[in-house]
């Protein structure tokens, strides 16, 4: 992120892009440093001028999951649901289903999960959220089977594999 603000101090660097797409830029190096906080004000600053060029709903959906990393879920699933809505993104179902997990909103969640398993079948790690949220539910056996898919693709996952021997123990 410094070398990045450094770069755009030292004038000339960042003249061919717009605005606009130096903070989404910017954003998108503060997601990969960690710094979640910083993305979401990038994208606030995105969202409050008159841009050209990017889909505004994806920009929600950027700003939707830095605020779920943040910690700031309410206002995630504000984001996510306005992108899923509004502007039609997909990839927003898995992120409001974890956002919802996080939320204590467990069925819900799991409503967002099934979706998304339609959606992106591939997306393998949806059966481990869907095991935690069917475990906090007490639904052990519908966890365990979830948590069995997930090891399948993911052997190597040992903290999965010790939660699937506590889920199968129950």
């Amino acid at each position: 992120m410094e070398c990045f603000d450094e770069a755009g101090k030292a004038g000339g660097m960042f003249s061919a892009y717009s605005e606009g797409d130096v903070l989404l830029y910017h954003a998108e190096a503060a997601v990969g440093a960690g710094q979640y906080e910083q993305a979401v004000a990038d994208y606030d600053a995105w969202l409050s001028g008159e841009r050209e060029g990017t889909d505004p709903g994806e920009v929600y959906r950027l700003r939707g999951v830095a605020q779920l990393y943040a910690g700031s879920i309410g206002e995630a699933i504000e984001d996510l649901l306005c992108a899923k809505q509004e502007y039609a993104k997909e990839d927003c179902s898995f992120y409001l289903g974890i956002a919802y997990l996080k939320n204590g909103e467990y069925e819900k969640a799991l409503a967002q999960f099934s979706e998304e398993k339609s959606d992106s079948p591939d997306r393998t790690e949806i059966y481990y959220y869907e095991a935690v949220c069917r475990e906090y539910m007490g639904d052990f056996g519908a966890a365990a089977d979830a948590m069995e898919i997930y090891l399948e693709h993911h052997p190597e996952d040992e903290g999965a594999q010790e939660e699937y021997r506590f889920l199968k123990s129950r």
